[in-house]
């Protein structure tokens, strides 16, 4: 039947239907992109989850074997690093002491020091210690140490600088060594603590007279037994320079199994032998 023939009505229904066609088949084609890109987004995530999940299992594994490479040449000891060559273990370490305020009328509360106005106890930097696990260590087991003391870095002045070197060994039950007293800024200021099992603490002077010498030290005789700690510590009393701050610096090292940079380095509480 021609179209000319229709009335309003019928066309009206004809343009209706078929828009209602049209409309389906793009719901229905709407549906089909949606379904796929649905599963292309759910094929993609899956994909890139993959991928992630596989880099990071690599990048744990590379951080594994990192660390099995770095465990060979370095290590934390006492929270400090230490790094190792061989059967030689290295360190460093630096701490600022607080010297106190100075006192120009001199009222200081410390009447042998009236220019401190505030006197701090003294200083110990305990450095290098040996444990005594049935010895101090194997037979050629040595240790080396360089102590540096310095107010605003004018260590080429003499009266702002100290430097004490030590060489040593540790052996069996006998930790002792040489001092090298290469630069002491005044007498009264450095001591070396010496502290056996069953004897009283030394404290043994690091005076001027000594700068250029070369002096032998036990930190540990033969005869006190192969337990306890062999600890070489300085003791620095900071009234001789109040309100002239000092830094110290430690490098060390050293080859015994027993052997350790310490846990508590700077500190004001004086060390004993067995802790």
């Amino acid at each position: 039947m021609s179209n000319d023939n229709l009335t309003m009505t019928e066309r009206l229904s004809q343009v209706a239907t078929r828009a209602n066609a049209l409309c389906q088949t793009v719901e229905d084609q709407v549906g089909i992109i949606q379904s796929t890109l649905s599963e292309t987004v759910t094929h993609t995530k899956n994909v890139v989850a993959g991928e992630i999940t596989s880099i990071n299992d690599q990048l744990e594994q590379a951080e594994e074997q990192f660390n099995q490479w770095k465990g060979q040449y370095t290590q934390e000891i006492n929270g400090l690093p230490v790094t190792i060559n061989g059967s030689e273990k290295s360190f460093f370490f630096r701490g600022y002491l607080n010297a106190g305020s100075y006192s120009s009328d001199a009222t200081g509360p410390d009447s042998d020091f009236p220019r401190c106005g505030t006197p701090k106890p003294p200083y110990y930097i305990n450095m290098l210690e040996f444990s005594g696990n049935g010895g101090f260590g194997e037979q050629g087991d040595y240790f080396k140490l360089d102590f540096i003391m310095a107010h605003r870095g004018m260590f080429a002045s003499s009266s702002y600088a100290d430097q004490i070197q030590f060489t040593g060994t540790s052996y069996h039950d006998c930790v002792s060594g040489q001092l090298e007293i290469k630069k002491v800024s005044s007498n009264g200021v450095l001591k070396l603590l010496i502290s056996e099992p069953g004897n009283e603490a030394q404290e043994i002077a690091i005076s001027k007279d000594l700068e250029g010498a070369t002096i032998p030290i036990y930190f540990r005789k033969i005869g006190n037994g192969y337990s306890g700690l062999a600890r070489i510590t300085m003791k620095v009393d900071t009234r001789y320079h109040c309100g002239s701050t000092r830094a110290v610096t430690v490098s060390g090292k050293y080859t015994s199994s027993n052997g350790q940079p310490c846990a508590d380095r700077i500190t004001h509480t004086q060390p004993s032998w067995e802790n």
